[in-house]
C-alpha cells in the first residue's frame, strides 16, 4: 500500500528572497575580483607627525575618506588598474600619486604634505549703535 506524500506550499515571498539572496552571494566574488584596496598614511613633511582628518580620495571616483588620528587610511573597493590617489589637508599642499591597483590585493601609498601659505581676503567690520 502506497502512502500519499504530503505536499507543502512554499509562500512566494520565501522563494523570491531565496532567489535574491542567491544572486547577491554569487555576485560577491565577481565584485571582489574587480577591486582592490589602497592603504597608507598622511604625514606632515617637516615634523613627520600624522595628519588627522586629511582627505584621501581616488580621482574620478566617489571613493574617499578621512585619515584617523595616526594619519592612516584604507580605501576599499577601488577599481582595478591605474588610479590617481589625492591627499589634501587645509593649510598644506595637495599631493597626488599614481598607483596601479590589482584585484583582491592592497597597494600602499604614503604622503608627506608640506605647509602651504593660505592667502585670505581682508574683512572689514563696522559697528554702529
Amino acid at each position: 500500500m502506497r502512502l500519499p506524500t504530503p505536499s507543502y506550499a512554499v509562500p512566494k515571498w520565501v522563494s523570491t528572497i531565496g532567489g535574491l539572496l542567491t544572486a547577491v552571494l554569487l555576485a560577491l566574488p565577481v565584485s571582489a575580483q574587480n577591486t582592490g584596496t589602497v592603504t597608507g598614511t598622511v604625514l606632515d613633511k617637516l615634523g613627520r607627525t600624522p595628519l588627522n582628518g586629511a582627505q584621501v580620495s581616488i580621482e574620478g571616483t566617489t571613493r574617499g575618506m578621512l585619515t584617523d588620528a595616526r594619519g592612516r587610511f584604507s580605501l576599499t573597493n577601488v577599481p582595478v588598474g591605474p588610479v590617481v590617489v589625492r591627499a589634501t589637508y587645509i593649510g598644506y599642499r595637495t599631493e597626488t600619486q599614481n598607483v596601479t591597483v590589482t584585484a583582491g590585493s592592497a597597494v600602499t601609498v604614503n604622503f608627506e604634505l608640506g605647509v602651504s601659505a593660505v592667502s585670505l581676503d581682508e574683512v572689514v567690520v563696522t559697528g554702529t549703535g
